[in-house]
């Protein structure tokens, strides 16, 4: 949006003097410097109030004052803004300094805009309007309602958007300045790219780009425009045609100095890296105009759509925890400004980044939003706003068209003729609205049977994953079951073929104690495997105990060997895992301190648990006889720890040295 009214003033009063420092040069030094240069343009508004001072010109004091509110807000200097709002508006109605007391107004909603308080933006954006409006100032109306349409249009009301614009449209042809008609047609395609009609979009684009280039006094519409039509033409998959107008754009921002504004151009170029998903290279580019972003202290708004971006392309790139960091951070936006099509983005964004790190209850309840706030989309407001758009702007047409042929009529035509006329364009307009109603009705019935389709895909889909997550479950409880029960009925049968070996030499007594001891631990791990498949997640301290627990049966069982477990002090100990997080973990620490325990003949086994760089560093190591992994077969238990520890995105690194023991390493990302 620009400061439309203000600029408007300014122009009526450029007079500029080479020799001597007036009011009339200082406001043409502050116009050239406005947006290239605003410490300049400060400077010389400061020097304007002196001077009007001097003169006791309260008018142009005013001007000056309301000026600096316009220049605080191009800074993001938002204190100083309300401050000067403040200092203007006291001073305007102490000195009844009436031709301005729509512009303070209308200056300090542009504040509240990018601060994101639209309520407050508003209120004085409609005061500004009825204060034009009651000195009969058509241009400044228009001015309002264009701005009150952009409100409404970030809110999500595309209704009172469309009634705002309409009213603005019908007198966009009653001013001269071109940039007005520009910013207001820039807007117009804007608030049909909302409803998707990208056809009438690039209509007004067109149109506004037509005018902007009549002028070289306002470089911003000419890069707004250029930067419109390249999205329309990358969502044409035009890619050529998208790159052409944003280098036209670039081209300009470096002549005039406005290198601030050129976030929009970079933001657009991410966006056909996108379309061609390179995603790594639309990360960096976007990284880059984020940081330039931050400088300038654009507001949230007005990064939205490239951190949603960010977000897509790094859950393209299988980061979901990043994904999922930026996901919540704009949701909030989405929430406060109403803004449907993004909230139900994001939601989806939300849901496939959960589902990728493991977390499915998240992921579902996720989903369930996205439904929500999609079939709200598709089912009400903007539906019904797309077609009010259509109707009224062809209703203005018509009557413009009408009102031509009412003009150019002779005085001396009989009032039957004129009768006529009116019942031939009646009939005209009856027949238009019953087939713009036709079309509706095809429209929409053509909508439902879309829908329902989709609905149907979407049910199938649903299924088979189900019965692709059943088979995961099933395969799992298998391992399992393979990797701990297993083991231990073999050491039971392993036992009893002793046993009848050894009869004879009275131990007997003690190898069936030894037996019903290893039987029994079967019967714990079959608990432990149901214990973890019935809980929704598992507590760090739940976990710790559970290793404990079983450190302690190893020392039991291990007269000679020295078992220890450690955390270190570092360790977020509130973390809480998923159910199959922290029994891959479980069994991981189970298998390892086994094989040392069966096979490395050591006399201390240590396992450690660490963080570090945001990471679980999970470590178990022994003092025994080594092995060379070159020429040992590395059995199922070696395998199942690599599988569960990929199973949790991490990875397992196993080394052994022969009479130096052996460590196996665990790193898993939280």
């Amino acid at each position: 949006m620009k400061f439309l009214k203000l600029l408007l003033l300014l122009c009526s009063f450029l007079s500029y003097s080479q020799k001597t420092l007036s009011i009339d040069s200082v406001i043409n030094f502050a116009s050239r410097t406005y947006i290239s240069k605003p410490d300049s343009a400060q400077y010389y508004l400061h020097k304007g109030i002196q001077l009007a001072e001097q003169q006791n010109n309260n008018y142009y004091k005013s001007l000056f004052l309301t000026k600096l509110i316009s220049q605080k807000t191009r800074i993001r200097d938002y204190d100083s803004a309300k401050y000067y709002f403040k200092k203007a508006n006291n001073f305007i109605v102490k000195n009844k300094v009436e031709k301005l007391y729509g512009d303070q107004h209308s200056e300090i909603a542009e504040t509240y805009y990018y601060m994101e308080e639209m309520d407050s933006a508003l209120f004085h954006f409609k005061k500004a309007g009825s204060l034009w409006k009651a000195k009969g100032d058509s241009i400044g109306v228009l001015i309002a309602k264009n701005n009150i349409a952009n409100v409404y249009q970030i809110l999500g009301n595309y209704k009172e958007a469309i009634v705002n614009m309409l009213e603005a449209a019908k007198n966009v042809d009653t001013t001269q300045y071109n940039y007005i008609k520009a910013e207001l047609y820039l807007n117009i395609s804007e608030l049909y790219k909302e409803v998707d009609d990208y056809k009438k979009s690039k209509e007004y684009a067109e149109k506004s780009l037509e005018i902007a280039l009549k002028s070289e006094k306002y470089p911003l519409d000419i890069v707004k425009a250029y930067v419109v039509l390249s999205r329309i033409f990358i969502r044409e998959k035009e890619y050529e045609k998208a790159i052409e107008y944003l280098d036209k754009a670039t081209v300009v921002v470096e002549e005039n100095g406005i290198q601030k504004e050129e976030f929009r151009i970079l933001s657009a170029r991410s966006s056909i890296l996108i379309a061609n998903e390179n995603y790594t290279k639309a990360i960096q580019l976007l990284e880059k105009t984020l940081k330039i972003t931050e400088k300038n202290k654009l507001s949230n708004f007005e990064v939205f759509s490239m951190k949603k971006n960010l977000a897509l392309c790094y859950s393209k790139i299988n980061k979901p925890q990043k994904a999922l960091a930026l996901y919540n951070e704009i949701l909030k936006t989405a929430l406060d400004d109403k803004q449907l099509d993004n909230i139900a983005t994001i939601y989806l964004g939300i849901s496939n980044a959960n589902e990728k790190i493991g977390n499915y209850k998240i992921a579902i309840e996720s989903y369930k939003q996205f439904t929500k706030y999609n079939d709200s989309i598709l089912g009400k407001d903007k539906q019904i706003a797309i077609k009010d758009a259509q109707v009224k702007y062809n209703t203005i047409e018509k009557e413009k068209q009408l009102a031509i042929s009412r003009a150019n009529l002779a005085e001396s035509e009989l009032k039957i003729e004129q009768k006529n006329m009116v019942i031939i364009g009646t009939v005209g307009f009856a027949l238009i609205l019953g087939l713009i109603g036709y079309l509706f009705y095809n429209q929409q019935k053509l909508k439902n049977k879309q829908l329902k389709k989709e609905n149907e895909l979407k049910t199938a889909l649903v299924k088979i994953e189900t019965q692709n997550k059943l088979q995961e479950q099933r395969l799992r409880i298998s391992r399992d079951l393979h990797d701990n029960i297993g083991s231990q009925l073999t050491f039971v049968i392993s036992s009893l073929d002793n046993l009848t070996f050894k009869l004879k030499e009275g131990d007997t007594a003690q190898r069936l104690s030894k037996i019903s001891r290893f039987t029994t631990n079967t019967i714990y791990e079959l608990r432990d495997t149901i214990w973890a498949m019935n809980k929704n997640d598992i507590s760090f301290e739940d976990l710790q105990t559970r290793i404990s627990n079983f450190i302690e049966k190893a020392k039991i069982a291990s007269d000679n060997r020295k078992v220890t477990f450690s955390i270190a002090s570092n360790v977020n100990q509130n973390y809480t895992f998923t159910s199959l997080q922290g029994m891959n973990l479980y069994r991981i620490i189970q298998e390892a301190v086994n094989n040392a325990s069966k096979y490395s003949e050591a006399s201390k086994i240590e396992v450690s648990i660490s963080e570090k760089d945001n990471k679980f560093i999970i470590e178990i190591k022994d003092d025994g006889i080594g092995f060379d992994k070159n020429k040992v077969d590395l059995g199922n238990g070696i395998n199942n720890i690599k599988k569960r520890a990929k199973d949790l995105n991490g990875k397992a690194e196993i080394t052994s040295e022969i009479d130096r023991g052996t460590s196996v390493v665990i790193t898993v990302s939280k």
